[in-house]
């Protein structure tokens, strides 16, 4: 039986984004591979090592509890080897606070190695969204005005 790319890609969104909400970094950090590289449309971040990816994932989820979000949805929608140890994949996150969209969705693309035990990490993670500017998720500028709707 051929192990299914898109679950081992759901698997480590659903993982690490219940680590994030539930500020639990030892689960979050397992699935982390150093050095780390984290792109967004602003900036990008080189991790690394644990110690420097701690302190990113405590201002990360701080930054989330602070905004009142309730819950970071990842779907995946594309996931294929890269040979048996490497999966690249995309999917679109949706940062939820309460019943309604904290900030528009956006997309996503990480890529997983597998490591020891046959756990999966994430070497690098890319999230194409001009306002993200680690750790603040929100627009760096405004989207509208004060009728804008979300």
């Amino acid at each position: 039986m051929t192990a299914d790319p898109l679950a081992i890609y759901q698997g480590v969104l659903d993982n690490t984004s219940a680590a994030l909400i539930a500020r639990d970094d030892a689960a979050f950090l397992r699935h982390i591979i150093y050095p780390h590289t984290l792109v967004t449309e602003t900036q990008t971040l080189h991790i690394p090592d644990r110690a420097t990816a701690l302190h990113h994932f405590l201002r990360f989820s701080d930054s989330l509890a602070a905004l009142g979000i309730t819950e970071y949805i990842r779907i995946a929608d594309h996931a294929a080897f890269d040979g048996p140890d490497k999966i690249a994949g995309r999917h679109k996150s949706h940062l939820i606070r309460g019943a309604v969209r904290a900030v528009p969705p956006f997309n996503n693309e990480i890529t997983l190695e597998r490591i020891e035990g046959g756990l999966w990490g994430v070497r690098v993670s890319r999230h194409k969204a001009a306002y993200v500017a680690w750790p603040d998720i929100l627009p760096t500028s405004p989207t509208g005005g004060s009728d804008a709707k979300n």
